[in-house]
């Protein structure tokens, strides 16, 4: 795997020195990966994102964070909902989502399960200026680049999951890395110049979600 996984990271960076990018920039990959089965005993342990293990509710989200800033329901004519995206924005600029079990258009249940929470950078504004955020293994958003990611995490593998409109509508995510330990699977985002924009943990293999 490791062999592999050395080619496909080679192959990027040739692409982005083609392109003219600036070193640790990434494209998208062009593979869509089997569901991984890694050696916890060769790869760093799994840390729960912003401290919450999964699986939880809404409800522990909202002791610690309080309501949400905003909230994604279904629509009602929808035939395959992800469920409800509870969104909090933070005062750096970050934000943070969960994905709840609740497929009402309507109202959200505070006992719904969630299943994925994800930590998105800051907006880079007009300024030029950013913020980095701290998140996991010591990755910081809009601090660590894809490859120091790679370096980092050498079981980790290319996903393609920044490409579900589902997951990512306004199109920040341009390339992704898929993580996963002991049923605990992390995805780490990244924008067009390669650096670390978003960290996700899911319960499941979010890749093959219909």
């Amino acid at each position: 795997m490791r062999a592999s996984k050395l080619i496909a990271v080679g192959l990027l960076s040739a692409i982005i020195l083609a392109s003219g990018c600036v070193p640790g920039s990434a494209q998208r990959t062009s593979s869509d990966p089997a569901e991984p089965a890694l050696t916890p005993a060769v790869v760093p342990t799994a840390e729960p994102l912003e401290g919450y293990g999964l699986p939880l509710d809404v409800a522990t989200l909202e002791a610690d964070m309080g309501d949400p800033s905003s909230i994604e329901r279904p629509s009602a004519d929808d035939p395959s909902p992800w469920g409800q995206w509870l969104v909090w924005d933070r005062p750096d600029g970050a934000r943070f989502r969960a994905l709840a079990g609740d497929y009402s258009p309507d109202s959200t249940d505070s006992t719904a399960g969630v299943s994925y929470i994800e930590l998105r950078a800051s907006p880079q504004p007009e300024s030029g200026t950013t913020v980095a955020t701290p998140t996991i293994h010591g990755f910081t958003l809009n601090g660590t680049d894809i490859r120091e990611v790679d370096k980092a995490l050498p079981e980790s593998m290319p996903s393609m999951i920044h490409d579900r409109p589902e997951l990512d509508p306004d199109d920040v995510y341009h390339a992704s890395i898929l993580y996963e330990q002991g049923g605990l699977y992390t995805y780490f985002f990244f924008d067009d110049v390669g650096m670390l924009v978003g960290v996700g943990q899911a319960v499941f293999y979010m890749d093959g979600a219909d």
